[in-house]
């Protein structure tokens, strides 16, 4: 299912891509460079509402698919954790250490008992 979602994403924002190119721009767009033949059946405002509302729709299509993708993916269903606190668990499980022992904090000079005798 995922890569059938992320298929029709790519299809989609190939798809995108030809709409934006082909609407007008101040140069006139692509619709220009091929000469414009179709004036006599399509007006131009009409076209330009046309494309507009394909891109609307296409833009629509896209992000809801690629949040789609995101929650078919299978991301974010374990808990989260770092590549250095799985080391690190693996080093104390390794050498035995149990971080739920309480551990004193070691003396420094001039503060142990028996220099306060």
């Amino acid at each position: 299912m995922y890569i059938f979602v992320l298929l029709v994403t790519i299809l989609v924002a190939m798809l995108l891509m030809v709409v934006i190119l082909m609407q007008a721009s101040k140069g006139g767009g692509l619709s220009a460079t091929f000469g414009g033949g179709g004036e006599a059946m399509l007006s131009t405002r009409q076209a330009a509402t046309l494309l507009h509302k394909v891109t609307i729709y296409l833009v629509a299509g896209f992000m809801f698919l690629c949040l789609l993708a995101t929650l078919l993916s299978g991301r974010g269903t374990g808990e989260a954790q770092s590549v250095t606190s799985g080391v690190l668990q693996q080093q104390n499980a390794a050498s035995g250490f149990n971080p739920n022992i309480p551990v004193l904090p070691p003396e420094t000079p001039g503060t142990g008992a028996a220099e306060d005798k």
